[in-house]
């Protein structure tokens, strides 16, 4: 590995800068972190210096990708935990059963145990679990599942007892317990009760949490991500001291980036808090109608953007639907004319976008940062259960690009994996799992727009340009070399791209090179 004081030259490299002055380049030289050069043709070697000298093989260099949109400590406990996703081979309830009963055997009774991911479509009975069918496998282990989208639990009847929650418990404001209609007990399965849940049932140990984060950071470095933002709405400035400990003990490698939840917000006591390893970048607010209802209501979401509109602070709201999506514009744009000021305002998600919410977004200036992946993991899904109207529109990327529109692509860990060269294929393909395509006009034709979307656009809605997502003198040296010329391959080869070199600040992190 090297250290942020050893000058690099990567060399006999097919360079792609992101700068549209100077679009290729065949080398790069690195100095104390730092882009020293950016070198548009070959050089003798004995012009390069006492550096140490890197031969790419004509392979392709571009800035490392930053995934604005992912979960980090949820991926970490995503590797502790039971894995339910279609992925993992779960087809059914009977599946579920089996893969707790096998992981409760050896577990001493009244030990939590977690299983996360399950998605009732790909399952044979086609519905939810229920405390009933947990019941089954054990009684003496409390037992929580987590739906696919974080926002639905399954709860066995001894966790229900544990956590309070009973026929006479009453719906937390912004969840709802789902009941017999006959008797009025509890099912098991809880809408949007994430947070109150989060507060009674024990996390895994520390020890367990931080080799799984450093698991996490290493598959990181190993796919080229050399930026990330955790996007959880639970963070508060407790989590911002738990990310800032894991970047001093070296357990995250990718400079980290950080949404508060509201509650954070509100505890920042009107101080702007800065540090210079764990940056905020936003506030994060979840637009859901769990209970029936929106929440937090248009008048509530109104004013939280606004307060947090006048503090200076982005705003990146949760919105997957159309009317969604408008409520979340209409308050963006309310706090902007009570506090007029340019902000780089995010809508997460975005997904179902006909053209008259798109030029909202375009008119407001407001970014957005979606997961070209999911239509490749959950499009088979789309296509049976969305309306034929709402497919027409359903992530318009290429409709954003020609708005210009700032649009970023982030990976949603663990909700899809990781990968950016998933996203990239995505992007420019559309093809679900199943090879099917969704919507052939919103295919993104070029693959710089795409790359693009994965590294300067990211940087851009982040207000890090100046310092990241592109290959230029005085920028961070944040860069990947890859395992073959991508501009050489099939859109479909770009799932088997392999990263072989990450540079993250001019230190090497990752090497698959001789």
């Amino acid at each position: 590995m090297a250290t942020k004081e050893e000058r690099i030259a990567l060399i006999n490299a097919s360079v792609i800068t992101m700068e549209h002055n100077h679009p290729r380049a065949w080398g790069v030289l690195i100095a104390d972190g730092k882009i020293e050069n950016v070198l548009p043709h070959p050089l003798p070697k004995k012009e390069l210096g006492t550096r140490r000298i890197i031969d790419c093989k004509g392979n392709t260099v571009i800035p490392g990708f930053l995934d604005i949109h992912c979960h980090v400590r949820s991926s970490a406990q995503n590797l502790i935990v039971i894995d339910l996703s279609p992925r993992n081979g779960v087809k059914s309830i009977d599946d579920i059963k089996k893969k707790i009963l096998d992981f409760a055997r050896v577990k001493p009774e009244g030990t939590w145990i977690k299983a996360r991911n399950y998605d009732e479509f790909y399952l044979k009975e086609q519905r939810h679990p229920t405390k009933q069918d947990l019941d089954k496998i054990s009684k003496t282990h409390p037992i929580k599942l987590t739906h696919r989208t974080g926002m639905i639990h399954v709860l066995n009847s001894l966790a229900l007892d544990l956590v309070g929650i009973s026929a006479e418990s009453e719906d937390p404001e912004d969840g709802l317990i789902d009941r017999d209609p006959e008797t009025g007990e509890p099912t098991g399965l809880l809408y949007g009760m994430g947070k109150f849940l989060s507060k009674r049932i024990p996390e895994e140990s520390e020890i367990e949490i931080e080799k799984a984060i450093k698991r996490v950071s290493e598959n990181m470095v190993s796919l080229g991500i050399t930026t990330v933002c955790d996007a959880s709405a639970y963070n508060d400035l407790l989590s911002l001291k738990m990310f800032k400990e894991w970047v001093s003990k070296g357990l995250i490698l990718p400079h980290v980036r950080l949404l508060l939840g509201v509650e954070g917000f509100k505890d920042m006591n009107h101080e702007r808090v800065r540090d210079n390893s764990v940056r905020i970048a936003g506030i994060k607010l979840v637009l859901h109608e769990s209970t029936g209802r929106l929440h937090p209501d248009p008048h509530s979401l109104n004013s939280l953007v606004s307060d947090i509109q006048k503090r200076g602070y982005p705003v990146a709201i949760h919105a997957f639907e159309e009317e969604h999506i408008k409520v979340a514009l209409q308050s963006i744009g309310n706090a902007g004319m009570l506090f007029p000021r340019k902000i780089n305002h995010r809508i997460e998600h975005c997904a179902v976008c006909p053209p008259y919410i798109l030029d909202l977004i375009e008119r407001l200036g407001v970014c957005v940062v979606s997961q070209p992946s999911f239509l490749h993991f959950n499009g088979d899904r789309y296509i049976k259960t969305l309306p034929k109207e709402k497919i027409e529109f359903l992530y318009p990327f290429r409709s954003m690009v020609r708005r210009r529109i700032l649009v970023a692509a982030s990976s949603d860990s663990p909700i899809s994996p990781l990968d950016p060269f998933l996203s990239l294929s995505a992007l420019i393909t559309r093809k679900t799992s199943s090879g099917v395509v969704v919507n052939e006009k919103e295919r993104i034709r070029n693959l710089n727009q795409a790359l693009f979307m994965h590294t300067l656009a990211p940087a851009k809605i982040l207000g890090e340009e100046k310092r990241t997502g592109s290959i230029r003198p005085g920028k961070d040296a944040d860069l990947i070399v890859l395992d073959t010329d991508i501009e050489r391959i099939r859109p479909e080869e770009l799932t088997g791209v392999k990263v072989q070199l990450t540079i993250i600040s001019g230190e090497i992190v990752h090497s698959l090179m001789n």
